[in-house]
């Protein structure tokens, strides 16, 4: 087995190729603490638009349970609380149902926000050295995850103690509640609840922003490429066809842009109707002869035509000097002495009846 190189050894920024063949293994950067960011979102918007009507469904689910315990049938010397405590659970989960399919729909969103949602069957496939022991204790107490406990002790720390100053701030409204009317209490509580999940979630703002930060520079330092592992992939894309492939219709899609704007600088178009258009240019202050200064065939010689006649250049209808030139001459190129006697009735024909399409 080749040996892994040294991290010293990986000075170079990784590749798109090598940031791609990742993704394809599921190999992303992910915050986990965007996730809690959301679902802290949704647990807000839950409460503050549906917490009252939440809490007096459970109420309303678990009262009869309470007020009419002394009717629960005994058999056998047990309690019959099956068919009591099944209709009471099936209630309590139907009035929270939203509440889960807010922390899933946040959690989706997270992980869809940070492009984490990939497919990659590297990551289900059976692997020996995910049962290795010694390989878990590795994994345990690596470097990866002493940062992780780190991180995660600084943040229970940082939320416990928003939750400890705002206790101490809202203590008096606390003791204020044995005071208030029973059908008063779910609102005052609906707004000390939402008062501290706002509190910690300016709070886990700042910890996922920094947390997502810190992922991706990790994630780029781990993605580094040596020196030599940047000429084998340059040496790999190189070689492979349908790169090739790719590189080649990008090189024609822009010559073909470039006979495009080339166009509306012509002195004239010459044409086989469907087949071969030239463009030349004659300026006698810039040289001796007309230049090429784009050609091209079939749906190019068409759209060259359209061109040409969109920005007033002559166009003229000359089967065999537009075959003729099309073969012998390339673009940026003066055009053979064969040709001036051709091309000069083209342009002096142009000059002198000023028409902006025929056909010699």
């Amino acid at each position: 087995m080749s040996e892994q190189p040294d991290e010293s050894q990986k000075t170079e920024e990784p590749s798109p190729k090598k940031l791609a063949d990742a993704r394809k293994k599921g190999d992303v950067p992910v915050s986990k603490e965007v996730a809690v960011l959301g679902s802290m979102v949704a647990s807000i918007l839950l409460i503050a638009f549906a917490g009252p009507p939440l809490v007096r469904q459970i109420s309303s689910a678990s009262r009869p349970f309470v007020t009419s315990v002394h009717d629960i049938r005994v058999q056998d010397n047990t309690y019959d609380v099956t068919a009591a405590l099944g209709d009471l659970f099936f209630k309590i989960f139907a009035a929270m149902s939203p509440l889960f399919l807010a922390f899933a729909g946040a959690a989706l969103l997270a992980a869809f926000g940070q492009n984490a949602l990939v497919f990659a069957t590297d990551r289900i496939k059976p692997k020996a050295e995910r049962l290795n022991p010694m390989k878990g204790l590795k994994r345990i107490f690596s470097q990866d995850s002493l940062v992780e406990l780190g991180k995660n002790l600084a943040k229970v720390a940082v939320v416990t103690g928003v939750v400890a100053l705002f206790t101490v701030n809202e203590l008096e409204n606390f003791t204020a509640m044995a005071t208030y009317d029973l059908n008063e209490i779910p609102r005052r509580m609906q707004g000390m609840v939402i008062k501290l999940l706002s509190a910690v979630l300016i709070v886990m703002v700042l910890i996922a922003a920094i947390d997502v930060i810190w992922k991706n520079m990790e994630y780029k330092k781990k993605q580094r490429m040596t020196k030599q592992e940047v000429k084998d992939e340059f040496k790999q894309t190189e070689g492979d066809p349908q790169v090739k492939q790719r590189m080649s219709e990008i090189r024609r899609n822009k010559a073909r842009q470039d006979s495009m704007n080339q166009v509306p600088n012509a002195t004239v178009l010459v044409m086989n109707p469907t087949h071969y258009a030239v463009a030349l240019r004659y300026v006698p202050e810039e040289s001796d002869a007309p230049i090429c200064i784009a050609k091209g065939r079939n749906l190019i010689a068409l759209k060259m035509r359209d061109k040409a006649r969109e920005h007033n250049v002559p166009v003229v209808e000359n089967p065999p000097l537009a075959r003729a030139l099309h073969a012998g001459i390339e673009e940026g190129q003066p055009i053979p002495p064969q040709f001036f006697k051709a091309v000069a009735e083209v342009i002096n024909y142009v000059y002198s009846t000023g028409k902006r399409s025929l056909t010699l």
